[in-house]
């Protein structure tokens, strides 16, 4: 199922950061699914188009263009985007500041940052 995952284009919606009025994100294709220090699992999403945001800790800009999310639940995954357009999967939100290598088998969390949550769909 994780290998299927790759390559689909899918909608992240930002419910919560904090702010007022969260950022509309543009479509993102799932990546790469790699493994947290914590040990869960997690969908690298790259944005089609970067996006300028203000980060609501520091009150400045800054760029939305590569996340990390995981299932809002211990051990869930995105399995119901794959079999249905209508569901979605509440998930966190991490900017990462950098991607990790392709070698590199465990995402390392102090090269993003975690900052909302939300809900990721299958893109039509």
């Amino acid at each position: 199922m994780e290998s299927s995952i790759v390559g689909l284009l899918v909608k992240i919606e930002i419910d919560d950061d904090g702010s007022s009025n969260p950022p509309i994100l543009p479509l993102g294709t799932i990546e790469r699914v790699i493994t947290g220090s914590d040990g869960e699992t997690y969908y690298l999403v790259h944005l089609q188009n970067p996006i300028r945001s203000m980060h609501v800790k520091t009150g400045r800009d800054w760029i939305l263009n590569n996340l990390a999310i995981a299932p809002n639940f211990k051990g869930g995954s995105l399995r119901p985007i794959i079999t249905s357009v209508d569901d979605y999967v509440p998930v966190g939100i991490i900017n990462m500041f950098t991607l990790p290598s392709p070698d590199d088998p465990v995402l390392d969390f102090s090269k993003g940052e975690y900052f909302a949550t939300g809900k990721i769909r299958r893109a039509i």
